[in-house]
């Protein structure tokens, strides 16, 4: 993470990381990728619009 990264948005992150990666190693998220795909542009959009990434 960047220097000055707010606990937030790392707790947020790693959050994310683990649900998904627990997602996909169950094989619930096979046939949702796309879905899964728009919330995380969406995520890293928001982020690199607060300079956050």
């Amino acid at each position: 993470y960047p220097d000055n990264t707010p606990i937030g948005y790392k707790n947020s992150i790693n959050q994310s990381i683990s649900l998904l990666q627990s997602m996909h190693d169950n094989e619930i998220i096979k046939d949702a990728k796309p879905e899964f795909n728009i919330i995380l542009e969406a995520n890293r959009d928001r982020l690199k619009n607060e300079n956050i990434i």
